[in-house]
């Protein structure tokens, strides 16, 4: 069981906003998006009981996966679905919600520290680059979407201080990882992870300020990248064997769709209801696409 499992998680808690999205733009049944909310949280404790029996019986192993130059960024995969799951249950369970936000800002940032630290101490190899070292650029933009409604003490900076890192940090690196992408690396599916940064950026942005231009400007952006990147990563899939890592590529997807759902409802047009309509179940067939191949995988090892 690898850290990076925790981004199955990350992709149903999308998938469950976008359908609670969905159930005020079009009144779809309220039970779908909550239905998908009750996997994510029974994922995410299965999650946490496995890697927690990893780290008292194989420490070495943990250690060598956050030595690793290209997994220990997906130890922010725990931290992201920890504030992603609050947000799902703090309509049922407010004091249950409120203390897994906690742990996931906690071991997030801690994450993020570290991280940096290592980076700017030690010389990195360009080799060892992947679309998850954005992860520590960008993660720090799932803190608000439970932060705004817990509304705990000191959240209003703290979703300042995460939106701005976002905004200032997340989306030039993202630049960068293109860059990489066009001229030197062949990332695969995991180069979907710059979606992320976009629709991610309008939440947080639109629930704190309200949607203005800027707000719409971001998601422009970023339906202008997706287009020809959701092409090549549909590319890669069919050509490629499935690796759990390609549950990677389900959050950013559903965080974009959530962002046009969002749109879709602020400023209403006959294109837009059938572009997110179109997303949605792109999402839903990935996510569902995901989760067969998981458990086939799953039942092949026993």
């Amino acid at each position: 069981m690898g850290i990076s499992n925790f981004s199955i998680v990350m992709g149903f808690c999308g998938l469950a906003f976008s359908y609670m999205a969905a159930t005020a733009l079009w009144g779809l049944p309220a039970v779908i998006g909550e239905g998908i909310g009750i996997v994510a949280a029974v994922i995410y404790a299965v999650l946490c009981i496995g890697y927690g029996r990893k780290i008292l019986v194989q420490p070495e192993a943990v250690r060598q996966e956050w030595e690793s130059p290209e997994g220990a960024p997906f130890f922010a995969t725990f931290g992201m679905a920890s504030v992603l799951l609050a947000a799902v249950l703090e309509p049922w369970a407010f004091l249950l919600s409120a203390i897994v936000w906690v742990i996931g800002v906690v071991a997030l940032f801690a994450c993020i520290f570290l991280l940096w630290r290592r980076w700017l101490k030690e010389k990195q190899d360009a080799a060892h680059l992947t679309p998850a070292w954005l992860l520590i650029l960008i993660s720090p933009l799932t803190v608000p979407v439970a932060g705004n409604s817990l509304k705990l003490f000191g959240y209003q900076e703290l979703t300042l201080f995460s939106l701005s890192i976002g905004l200032g940090l997340g989306l030039p690196g993202v630049m960068f990882l293109l860059k990489e992408a066009v001229f030197d690396k062949h990332f695969g599916p995991g180069l979907l992870i710059v979606l992320t940064p976009f629709g991610m950026a309008y939440l947080d942005y639109t629930a704190t300020f309200g949607a203005d231009i800027f707000s719409a400007l971001l998601l422009h952006c970023g339906f202008f990248i997706a287009l020809p990147l959701l092409l090549t990563v549909l590319r890669d899939m069919v050509k490629g064997t499935f690796s759990l890592i390609w549950w990677s590529t389900g959050f950013p997807l559903m965080a974009f769709t959530n962002a046009m759902l969002h749109y879709a409802k602020t400023s209403p047009s006959a294109i837009m209801n059938v572009l997110s309509a179109e997303f949605l179940a792109g999402g839903t067939v990935l996510i569902a696409y995901l989760s067969v191949k998981t458990l086939m995988g799953l039942r092949k090892s026993r």
